[in-house]
């Protein structure tokens, strides 16, 4: 053990300056070592003994080998040819760095930083790896430019930390490659981006099996960045940083055997690496994870017990998705709802767009809590001004239906209006809605009525529902209730389950078809339903249809496929 480190790092700085080192070692002393390593290694003559290494390192560690003191302290530590000793390594590694070995240098300096026989102590650590560095050697070039970066056992000092790194980089030491690169790729530590020259950081890194250098390259590659796309070139580095069980590399590789994407689809495959990714605390792959054990995938069956430990894990690790899940639980439980809506503003502030959506409405349900409702519109608002689409419909609906406002009906209209007019579907519709209502807008029962067929053609499941109850009720156009059954069929087929509600319905009763009470009851099993809802759900109310000679109706319309 050191009892001075204080007087060993001056005496480092003086002989170094000095530049003594290993050339001051006796010709003995070298003989010795180097008949040791001959021993190590099974050449020169001599045969393979670890045992006769051993001795001879001794003898040239008395003869004052400060490389013999290096190379006795690495088997000490690691138990080969002598007993495992970590104090009596660190013993040597000090005598040879009082030498000015830049190795041994390193090494105890990794023996501070690690608690490695020492107590923890970053900065006596770091002035072993300075000493180190400025020898020359490029690992401690490398760490001591990351402690510099991150400013771990000294002050921050950026431009130094690059200088260093740069240094390890041109000394080829590959992670310093890798971490240059890192900064090319994404212009920080004052280099500006160049994602060319980081490519060929990367190359040269991964060549030397470093897994994050194998991801990137991946990613280029599946991209096309800078380099001929090559799905299968691009396989090769991700399963080879798998392989060194990266986190990142393991979470995409599972995602690609989930997806089949550049593999033979297979969902056992991918749960592993999901999951080694998970044990290595990567968070989406816990959410992945989440879904996979709660919905079940092919032969995977559902756990709730392992999807509520996965979702918990990605929760505690701040995945927004999560969050939001985490937050609709509580949510429904009057007494956990405050707590819900604090998790939801915390994914919102994080810049998660879906959570400011559901924020944003759940806080505009508060009625008569002025302050809430105008925090809802605050966070649709910030949604919307980045052009997430859920939030320009939700903020258009509270506009149209004075939600937290007033006198914002036309502003509404117009927000569907611009969107729409990008083809947005869920916007035509709600467009449409309003011309039927005459909301925000002069009312249009005949543009409301093209508009919906212009979306049924398309197969967009509402507009196919709202025709099927038109057709069946003779509202706003001739009564025909085979085609509303047809119709219904449709949006039942497109997804929407309200329509596939009544569509049972219209099976047991014989309404446009002839009645099949066997297929209702297929079709009702399927739905994970016993039997019809006692109520259903209305449509809100209809204006009055201009022509006089048909009756407004009201439209039966399960929960979840009301207009806005």
């Amino acid at each position: 053990m050191i009892k001075n480190a204080a007087k060993l790092l001056s005496t480092l700085a003086l002989a170094l300056a000095a530049n003594t080192s290993l050339a001051d070692e006796s010709e003995q002393a070298r003989s010795l070592c180097e008949q040791a390593q001959h021993y190590m290694e099974g050449s020169h003559g001599c045969k393979l003994s670890i045992s006769k290494a051993v001795e001879h390192y001794r003898r040239a560690v008395e003869a004052g080998s400060a490389e013999a003191a290096y190379q006795l302290a690495l088997l000490s530590l690691e138990g080969i040819g002598v007993e495992l000793d970590v104090d009596a390594a660190n013993k040597l590694l000090a005598q040879a760095a009082d030498a000015g070995h830049p190795k041994a240098l390193y090494e105890l300096a990794r023996s501070y930083a690690n608690a490695r026989g020492f107590m923890r102590d970053s900065a006596r650590a770091n002035e072993y790896y300075r000493l180190a560095a400025e020898a020359g050697y490029a690992p401690a070039q490398y760490q001591y430019g990351i402690n510099l970066f991150s400013g771990n056992g000294c002050p921050t000092d950026v431009p130094a930390a690059m200088t260093w790194i740069g240094k390890a980089a041109d000394a080829g030491e590959a992670l310093a490659c890798c971490s240059l690169a890192k900064a090319y790729y994404s212009g920080i530590g004052g280099l500006a981006q160049d994602r060319v020259k980081a490519l060929s950081l990367f190359k040269y890194a991964a060549e030397k099996g470093v897994a994050d250098a194998q991801y990137f390259c991946c990613l280029y590659l599946l991209e096309g960045r800078h380099v001929a796309k090559d799905e299968q070139e691009a396989l090769r580095w991700l399963k080879a940083a798998a392989s060194r069980k990266m986190p990142d590399a393991l979470y995409l590789l599972g995602r690609c055997y989930i997806k089949g994407a550049g593999v033979t689809q297979d969902p056992d495959t991918g749960l592993y690496y999901l999951t080694q990714a998970a044990e290595k605390n990567h968070a989406r792959a816990c959410f992945d994870l989440f879904e996979i054990y709660r919905d079940g995938l092919a032969d995977i069956k559902a756990d709730a017990a392992k999807a509520q430990a996965y979702l918990g894990e990605a929760v505690n690790r701040g995945v927004p998705e999560a969050l939001v899940v985490h937050a609709e639980k509580m949510l429904n439980n009057p007494l956990q709802r405050e707590e819900g809506l604090s998790i939801l503003r915390h994914a919102a502030a994080a810049g998660y767009l879906p959570a400011m959506d559901r924020l944003g409405c759940e806080l505009l349900e508060r009625v008569g809590e002025a302050d809430k409702q105008s925090e809802g519109l605050y966070w649709l608002q910030t949604a919307a001004d980045k052009n997430y689409v859920p939030a320009i419909l939700s903020l258009a609906d509270a506009w149209l239906n004075g939600k937290g406002c007033s006198g914002r009906e036309s502003d509404g209209y117009a927000l569907l209006e611009a969107l729409a007019q990008s083809g947005q579907p869920d916007a035509c519709f709600a467009r449409a809605c309003c011309k039927l209502r005459g909301t925000g807008t002069a009312q249009d029962i005949q543009g409301f009525l093209t508009a919906i067929e212009e979306l049924d053609r398309a197969g967009y499941a509402k507009a196919s529902f709202v025709l099927a109850q038109l057709a069946l009720s003779g509202q706003f156009v001739p009564q025909d209730e085979a085609r509303g059954f047809e119709l219904l069929r449709k949006a039942s087929a497109a997804g929407s389950e309200a329509a596939a509600i009544m569509l049972v319905e219209c099976l047991a009763k014989g309404v446009g078809c002839e009645a099949d009470p066997e297929e209702a009851a297929r079709l009702l099993q399927s739905l994970g339903l016993k039997q019809l809802p006692d109520v259903t759900p209305e449509l809100p109310e209809l204006p009055e249809t201009p022509e006089p000679a048909v009756e407004p109706a009201a439209v039966p319309v399960p929960a979840g496929d009301s207009a806005p």
